[in-house]
């Protein structure tokens, strides 16, 4: 068994970056203290699995087929995120797989519209709405990584 989970999601934002599509977790997650909390779409990387593959697969699981297409479409990958997980159930180093999913504006606002098939909701905000402690804790770090890497 492997000390490290393998881990991907996707920023989908818009040319200016000041939109992001962010999904809600609903009450039943299986981490309790997630629930109700954000994330940015994806998930874990089964063994033998790419990244890109992984990333393709959660979108599909988590999205109507035309946004998950359209967001997979122009996803590139922007970095590897290594920590260690906080959560007291899941004691394994962490490497996370971010990409970045740019949509003209008015693809990113259709997109969001559709209906989610995991968690709660998906939800359009501001960069200045954006607030670091409403995502689930392990994110925080990745996030942070995000905003300093597309701001230098």
């Amino acid at each position: 068994m492997s000390s490290i989970h393998h881990g991907v999601a996707v920023v989908i934002t818009n040319n200016q970056k000041n939109l992001f599509y962010i999904q809600q977790k609903d009450e039943t997650y299986w981490i309790k203290r997630d629930k109700l909390k954000y994330c940015f779409f994806g998930g874990a990387v089964n063994s033998q699995e790419k990244e890109a593959d992984a990333l393709k697969r959660e979108l599909l699981e988590e999205l109507e087929k035309s946004a998950a297409n359209l967001i997979i479409k122009n996803s590139n990958k922007i970095f590897n995120s290594f920590f260690k997980t906080t959560h007291s159930e899941f004691k394994k180093d962490v490497k996370f797989a971010l990409f970045e999913s740019i949509l003209p504006e008015d693809e990113l606002k259709k997109i969001s519209q559709f209906p989610i098939k995991e968690g709660k909701c998906g939800k359009l905000i501001k960069k200045s709405e954006l607030k670091i402690k409403d995502f689930m804790k392990d994110l925080k770090t990745p996030i942070k990584e995000y905003f300093k890497f597309i701001e230098s």
